[in-house]
């Protein structure tokens, strides 16, 4: 009999950022591959653009000061549900008033663009989706 097996489950983590640091080191080390569902044009974070080309280094700054930082691990892609930004080798963890205000931002440059540029009905279905989400 071979002595083979593998085996497919769903990992939820809940604990503080030290916990899943230790927790991440572990899981590259072993013998699984990791994967996490993304868009097929995934940007960094799942973001349609990234913040930090829409947005003032000021702004972006302002936003991660003093905000929880882990390092990015090789080979361990995806997954983390809380509000963040990626960069080179960190993720920035973000407060949810301060995410709030990074979406606000955002999304006022993307329809701002959108808007100086596109057909009326385009603008208009481009924002459509948000409507349930804020009544």
């Amino acid at each position: 009999m071979d002595d083979k097996l593998t085996f497919r489950t769903e990992i939820e983590f809940k604990g503080t950022f030290a916990e899943f640091e230790k927790v991440a080191a572990v899981l590259v080390e072993l013998p699984i591959r990791i994967r996490c569902e993304f868009p097929p044009d995934k940007t960094a974070g799942c973001w349609p653009i990234a913040p930090m080309e829409l947005l003032s280094k000021r702004f972006i700054d302002k936003i991660t000061d003093k905000m929880p930082r882990l390092k990015v691990l090789k080979g361990l892609c995806g997954g983390i549900r809380d509000p963040h930004l990626h960069f080179v080798e960190d993720i920035v963890m973000i407060d949810r008033v301060r995410f709030k205000e990074l979406v606000g931002n955002v999304a006022h440059e993307m329809a701002g663009n959108l808007a100086a540029r596109g057909e009326y009905t385009e603008v208009l279905n481009a924002i459509r989706g948000l409507g349930p989400g804020i009544k």
